[in-house]
């Protein structure tokens, strides 16, 4: 006998289900520290800073129970179990998407990672979306199963999957990069372009004397100062949309912004990410020494929200704000080469 429309309507939910949570569990998985940025915002929202240094591990397993549950959900491994567990997860995050929507704003929620920019509201009602269906599922699908040992393996498998991407980016870099600064990208053409059209955001703000009425002018036209009748009351900056680096800055010693200078530089360089330096041991100081050996000094510049650094490598040092620095470098040491203001190279600077 074959399956009626109905057992093929729950077998195709319980595959979209799975799906989402396969996904959503290698969005997470393949950049355990982008990962591990989102824990950190709710933590502080929540008013859970103690907790803060357990952000990264909380964010490894995450990613692990969402790849691994995604799995068994698919293979229909230990069915109903797979399903109540399911649930609780599904209405735990409900619950905190809602809170992250009304009275404890966070704005991206971190769902899918840096791979899909989901609002709170989006995520609420995607949440509330799985939370229909898996009710259904457990309602409507009565029947009995059993667990075998393929099913069970699978399951096996996609947890040391999980774990083994985590792994994998924790030592090295993500698989799979999703931010502004991937190899490839021509920083010097996007940055150039989004700070043009942020230029051109900015509005002069004039009242009319005569009806009172604001007017807004672009910072280049000249008429509106030299018109009498208009009073001169504020700078407004509006927004870029979707606007990619406009937290990117690079500082020099005097505090210069020399991002723009750094990126027209002709030839190959080597930014030198240094985000954390509590972690430095001989396997740190082989890659940065490795490094040193490959490119001239006035090559090599070390990028730092600490200070100093410059000092004890014996290079130019320049700051950049911390949270643009891990989305540069997900390493805490870790090197990235600009070849003309393109992104050539990033790599973990013990694999130098």
């Amino acid at each position: 006998m074959g399956l009626s429309v109905r057992d093929i309507s729950l077998s195709l939910l319980r595959w979209l289900f799975g799906a989402v949570f396969l996904f959503s569990g290698l969005t997470k998985a393949v950049d355990p520290v982008g990962t591990s940025v989102f824990v950190e915002k709710y933590l502080t929202t929540y008013g859970l800073d103690a907790l803060m240094e357990f952000a990264l591990p909380i964010a490894v397993a995450l990613a692990t129970i969402e790849l691994t549950l995604g799995i068994a959900v698919i293979v229909n491994a230990f069915h109903r179990l797979t399903l109540r567990f399911s649930l609780l997860f599904v209405a735990l995050f409900t619950i905190i998407t809602l809170l992250s929507a009304t009275v404890l704003p966070i704005g991206d929620c971190g769902c899918f990672g840096d791979a899909v920019k989901l609002s709170p509201w989006a995520t609420f009602w995607k949440n509330i979306g799985l939370l229909v269906v898996v009710v259904v599922l457990l309602r409507c699908d009565q029947r009995e199963y059993t667990t075998s040992l393929t099913q069970i393996g699978l399951c096996l498998v996609g947890l040391l999957f999980a774990l083994g991407l985590n792994l994998y980016a924790l030592r090295h870099q993500p698989l799979v990069d999703f931010l502004p600064y991937k190899v490839g990208t021509d920083l010097r053409t996007e940055v150039a372009e989004e700070r043009a059209k942020a230029a051109e955001n900015i509005k002069l703000v004039f009242k009319d004397k005569t009806t009172g009425e604001e007017r807004l002018f672009t910072s280049t036209d000249s008429d509106c100062w030299l018109d009498a009748n208009l009073e001169y009351i504020d700078v407004r900056q509006e927004a870029v949309p979707d606007a990619k680096f406009s937290d990117f800055a690079i500082y020099d010693a005097e505090g210069n912004d020399v991002s723009t200078k750094l990126l027209e530089q002709e030839g190959r360089s080597a930014w030198l990410c240094v985000g954390s330096l509590d972690i430095m041991d001989k396997e740190y100081e082989r890659g940065i020494k490795s490094l040193i050996r490959q490119y001239p000094a006035h090559a090599i510049k070390v990028l730092t929200s600490t200070d100093t650094v410059g000092e004890m490598f014996g290079l130019e040092c320049y700051t950049v704000d911390a949270m643009t620095l891990r989305s540069m470098m997900r390493s805490k040491i870790g090197v990235i080469i600009i070849n003309s203001g393109v992104v050539e190279l990033k790599a973990d600077i013990r694999d130098i």
